[in-house]
């Protein structure tokens, strides 16, 4: 189950690619669900109204942030399912030598980012604990929180060495953001926030 993905991720996608698949949920469904417990923690939170207002604030657009916040809501799996495509086929570059194929690396991809997004979910509620002038400290704190279980979850699945195989993951995700933030400049600009 969860627990289980959480603590032993590389297990859960060997046992899912070599077809063990009774105990655990699809990783497509499992992405979806954590997927959607996450935008509804972020809008709960006016996490996604933050964001929006960052694209908004100053800018002569016509929509307020609420109305982008809406949006981006109405369109968050469109918006987050490129990121799981551009790790996976980066992914496919960066380790060949791991022997994973494309749809192995999606599986692992689609759990890894699963759990990135329930870490954002329970953490992101949490953030309604502290304090308003703690919550940028918090935020961050999530943040890295979610880089070193990808980081970790990679490594443990692909059997990468601890510091040559960090370092590579690192880049892997510092690559799929670079690439991946056009993706969202233009999703902004469809919108009308740009």
């Amino acid at each position: 189950g969860n627990r289980e993905l959480l603590r032993h991720a590389a297990r859960v996608t060997r046992d899912y690619i070599a077809g063990r698949t009774v105990r655990y949920t699809s990783p497509i469904k499992y992405f979806l669900i954590t997927l959607t417990l996450a935008q509804l923690v972020s809008w709960q939170l006016g996490i996604m109204q933050d964001f929006v207002g960052g694209f908004v604030e100053g800018a002569d657009v016509p929509l307020s942030e609420g109305e982008g916040a809406g949006l981006l809501a109405r369109y968050f799996v469109i918006v987050a399912a490129p990121v799981v495509l551009i790790l996976t086929l980066l992914a496919r570059v960066f380790f060949r030598r791991a022997g994973f194929n494309v749809a192995e690396l999606l599986v692992l991809f689609l759990y890894t980012f699963g759990q990135l997004c329930l870490i954002f979910a329970v953490l992101g509620a949490l953030l309604i604990l502290l304090p308003p002038s703690a919550t940028d400290i918090g935020s961050s704190l999530i943040l890295i929180a979610q880089l070193v279980y990808f980081v970790a979850a990679t490594r443990s699945t692909l059997q990468l060495s601890r510091v040559a195989g960090t370092l590579r993951v690192l880049l892997l995700v510092l690559l799929a953001s670079v690439l991946y933030l056009p993706i969202m400049v233009g999703f902004a600009s469809l919108a009308g926030l740009l």
